[in-house]
């Protein structure tokens, strides 16, 4: 199956009035057979002195060693390993950060990180920080393409503030890494938090609108003219009133899609879609490194608990009630015997042995 793709990066209006370069960076790779593909979708922080080569850095390198590791996957099952190939990776990329730092503070390099390495059966996404990825599976009607009969997300993630995020040049990168399996997707969009606020809303739900409206613009489009379609799209006065930080769109679809959709309309189901629908993560694809959720802890709920103690109490009262008036009758039983025994040695008479 052929992939069609559109990509582009374009500086945010912020970063313009300031005469800062864009800090956003991304990087696709094939692999020679054309059934693979990796991209790498990086934002580096405004406030790093050294954003802009720090993005691009990860950026490349990752995309480049995804493309790699499909030529291990063709001859092994997917499975832990790739985590730890993933965790190698981003150890050796903040290795080469080191050097660029000389020194081991990699503040002024902080960027985030969303990746993917795919096939038609599916892959996995990397994750640390505010990026995002969103895909679907296409179901054909008769009179229309539903774009969402299977969808997936990869979500934000943000610190205690919106503008608040992780990077994989900070101490404690690993607690936000997620590996994540992906299902096999018809269509695809990647992009930095400055690209996601397009297709994502406030609280990172889909919005269909622009997404409905954004595809059926690119499918009237020869491929050869998305970049430069989506190019436009971002650099659109309106586009500074979704955000006036840098931006990143990257668009993947199977030119299947486009070969069954001839004059049928491209739509969402009428149910509003899910705000995170991750797919269940199937024995043979790729675990990630988050621990499981545990199952809720059982409580007792307040009257219960209060008639526990109750009915403890009251038995503890009769087994201490029962002990002392054993004990009282005992040794009441055992003073009278002891007053029998005196009263008989008086009256044995003198002379006489008892």
């Amino acid at each position: 199956m052929t992939w069609l793709l559109g990509s582009a990066r374009v500086i945010g209006s912020s970063h313009e009035v300031t005469g800062t370069p864009c800090q956003d960076a991304f990087d696709i790779e094939r692999s020679a057979d054309g059934k693979w593909l990796a991209v790498a979708v990086c934002d580096g922080a405004g406030s790093a002195k050294y954003a802009e080569a720090g993005s691009n850095l990860v950026a490349k390198t990752f995309a480049k060693k995804l493309i790699l590791l499909s030529n291990e996957i063709e001859n092994r099952q997917p499975g832990a390993w790739i985590n730890d190939f993933v965790i190698q990776q981003v150890l050796n990329v903040r290795e080469e950060l080191r050097a660029a730092a000389s020194g081991d503070d990699l503040r002024d390099f902080h960027t985030t990180l969303v990746a993917f390495l795919m096939s038609d059966n599916g892959g996995f996404v990397i994750h640390i920080g505010d990026g995002s990825l969103l895909g679907g599976k296409v179901k054909v009607a008769k009179d229309r393409v539903i774009l969402d009969d299977e969808i997936f997300m990869s979500k934000p993630e943000n610190g205690e503030y919106s503008n608040e995020t992780f990077f994989i040049t900070e101490g404690d990168w690993v607690k936000h890494l997620r590996i994540t399996p992906l299902p096999p997707l018809d269509w695809m969009l990647i992009g930095t938090d400055g690209g996601s606020s397009f297709y994502l809303d406030s609280a990172n739900s889909p919005k269909q609108e622009f997404i409905l409206s954004f595809i059926e613009h690119l499918t009237k489009c020869d491929a050869e003219e998305w970049n430069a379609s989506i190019e436009r799209i971002l650099s659109d006065e309106q586009a500074n009133k979704v955000t006036n930080d840098d931006k990143t769109l990257i668009f993947f679809m199977k030119n299947q899609l486009i070969l069954d959709k001839k004059d049928r309309q491209l739509s969402f189901n009428k149910n509003p879609v899910p705000p995170m629908p991750q797919v269940r993560q199937q024995a043979e694809s790729v675990v990630t490194n988050q621990p499981k959720a545990s199952k809720p802890k059982k409580t007792i709920k307040p009257k219960k608990n209060i008639k526990k103690w109750f009915l403890l109490t009251l038995i503890l009262l009769v087994i201490v009630s029962i002990t002392f008036l054993a004990i009282f009758y005992l040794d009441h039983g055992l003073s009278e015997a002891i007053g029998k025994l005196i009263k008989l040695d008086q009256k044995v008479p003198s002379g006489i042995s008892a």
